[in-house]
């Protein structure tokens, strides 16, 4: 744990306070510091505001309420929550270009400034808030909400007491996307929004001014800290404490008339989170622009006339050509996308698999030290509260402080231990293990969330007789622990994958040269504006990102029920 966390963390601490060069300009000023705060907390508010009320309303009528469908309406809701964050905002950036499908529709629009930033924001977090709220009610008192059906009706129930009884799930849920949006830099540094953490990733990755990034990052830090313990505290209430939670059958609230308007509120809202990242990645893969060779007398006018300067827009008569849509068009791009990154595709999968490797153990003896003692639940809390409220750009720039420069009291000289330590360290920084090193301390604090009610939920009573009829640690690990948790350890370790192919603030920071994973090709692709060949690609990362969540929302959903039984 020393190694793996508390040494980059430590690291960042240290040389925010003692400072790399005292005389660059930095951005620890007061002013500049209020006008980042102002600008984070304006992106915040506005994707709350956006998100909550929609997410919340949409998690409750479909995991509580009898709307049409709501078998297929929970998968196409939740699933999407794992997608990173630079495919919704390739897509949203691609459906309202000049081509996108805004344009096509014949709508004025255009995604730009702190609001458009909020709105993707949003739109990325409608998952996580559906999702979160239906867990949170899937646990509330069954006894309560029937006794309020009999006196007041659904909608009295589900306001006065469903609702009321997962208020502090719903404050964490509010919370861990406020933390989200806070610490991450992708919407923002594509929409030129100067907030907390693309300040950080421009002041270190681009500027190269540690000193300023450091103090930037840590007063950040800190409010983020205490946002994700108060999470935490408001979370952990409602986590169950045994299988009769799983088990206790709930009603169904009827919504009557208003059944077929709370499924067009679910069909909204499945475009938005994730409708529109599949269609304007698809309709901008598929256009295909006409040309013609110009007529002989454009050519002869030369480009400083008018006409042969729009000699690539127009045709050989004059007429200027509009892009078409083709199906055709649509597969031969994605499959020249996938040969094109093919290659980078399976490195970053293959660094994904390493990191889940590594994580779904360590997370699983996290769970299993909180189960058996106090001081294990301080740990798991600890490991998770910092690991969450760690922006990706702070985590990637402690990395690599931790890596370029050793401790001062270990030497510098190359015959000392201090320099081969620093030429060790220096080797790592320049390999792929620096990824995988950040992909887990990214993914560790999710899959821990998957793996530590599963294992508290494991049977004590058969536990108590493995040790009564004198089986060992290994041993009821391996008879009683691994039956019950496998499926549980599986989607931890899908989550870990996901999360990592998709992991961009960090890994743009410390990715060695010559060995840039997906993610980080994707945003430097986007900046140049969103074309043919970047919409195929993310495509082909979308593809990979739904079939691993699909897959884990499914692992989760058989757990549950073998939970249950």
């Amino acid at each position: 744990m020393i190694l793996l966390i508390a040494w980059p963390i430590g690291t960042l601490v240290e040389t925010s306070w003692s400072g790399r060069a005292d005389d660059e300009p930095s951005l620890a000023k007061s002013t500049r510091q209020a006008s980042l705060a102002t600008e984070t907390i304006k992106l915040v508010a506005l994707t709350l505001a956006m998100a909550m009320p929609v997410g919340i309303a949409t998690g409750l009528a479909v995991f509580r309420c009898d709307v049409p469908g709501r078998v297929a309406w929970a998968p196409a809701l939740v699933v999407p929550a794992l997608l990173p964050i630079d495919l919704h905002a390739t897509a949203w950036l691609a459906a309202f270009a000049p081509h996108g499908v805004v344009h096509w529709l014949g709508v004025d629009g255009e995604l730009s400034g702190v609001v458009g930033a909020a709105w993707i924001h949003a739109m990325a977090a409608l998952p996580l808030v559906i999702g979160m709220t239906g867990v949170a009610t899937l646990f509330v008192e069954a006894e309560l909400e029937e006794d309020c059906l009999l006196l007041g009706g659904p909608f009295r129930t589900m306001w006065h007491v469903t609702l009321t009884r997962s208020a502090g799930a719903l404050a964490g849920a509010a919370m861990i996307v406020g933390v989200n949006t806070a610490g991450e830099m992708t919407v923002t540094d594509l929409l030129a929004v100067r907030t907390y953490a693309e300040a950080v990733y421009t002041e270190f990755a681009i500027a190269g001014r540690v000193g300023a990034a450091t103090r930037t990052a840590l007063p950040g830090l800190v409010v983020l800290l205490l946002l994700v313990a108060l999470a935490a505290r408001a979370l952990a209430g409602r986590l169950p404490a045994d299988a009769q939670a799983f088990v206790a059958a709930r009603p169904v609230f009827r919504l009557g008339a208003l059944r077929w308007p709370a499924a067009g509120l679910c069909l909204v809202s499945t475009v938005a989170s994730c409708g529109v990242v599949v269609g304007s990645l698809g309709w901008r893969a598929g256009l295909e622009f006409p040309g013609r060779l110009a007529s002989p007398s454009a050519m002869r006018q030369g480009p400083s006339s008018d006409e042969g300067t729009t000699v690539a827009a127009r045709g050989g008569d004059g007429v200027p050509t509009e892009p078409r849509w083709s199906l055709r068009s649509l597969v031969l791009n994605v499959a020249r996308s996938t040969r094109s990154v093919g290659g980078e595709l399976l490195y970053s999968l293959m660094l994904a698999g390493a990191s889940a490797a590594a994580v779904v153990p360590l997370a699983w003896w996290i769970a299993w030290a909180a189960r058996e003692s106090a001081m294990g639940r301080v740990l798991a809390i600890v490991v998770t509260c910092v690991l969450m409220a760690m922006p990706a750009p702070v985590l990637g720039m402690g990395l690599a402080l931790a890596l370029g420069r050793p401790t001062l009291w270990w030497g510098t000289g190359d015959a000392t231990w201090g320099g081969q330590a620093a030429d060790a360290l220096a080797a790592v920084a320049d390999s792929p293990v620096v990824l995988v090193w950040l992909y887990c301390l990214r993914s560790l604090p999710y899959a821990l969330a998957v793996l530590w009610p599963a294992v508290r939920l494991v049977n004590r009573s058969v536990i108590e007789s493995a040790t009564i009829d004198g089986a060992g640690a290994w041993r009821r690990f391996r008879h009683v622990d691994v039956p019950a948790c496998w499926r549980a350890a599986l989607a931890a370790g899908l989550v870990a994958v996901v999360l990592s192919v998709g992991e961009l603030g960090g890994a743009v920071i410390v990715a060695p040269p010559g060995l840039q994973p997906l993610s980080v090709r994707i945003f430097t692709l986007a900046h140049f504006g969103v074309e043919n060949h970047l919409a195929g690609i993310c495509l082909v990362l979308l593809f990979v990102g739904l079939c691993g969540s699909a897959t884990v929302y499914f692992a989760v959903q058989r757990w549950s029920r073998d939970v249950a039984q």
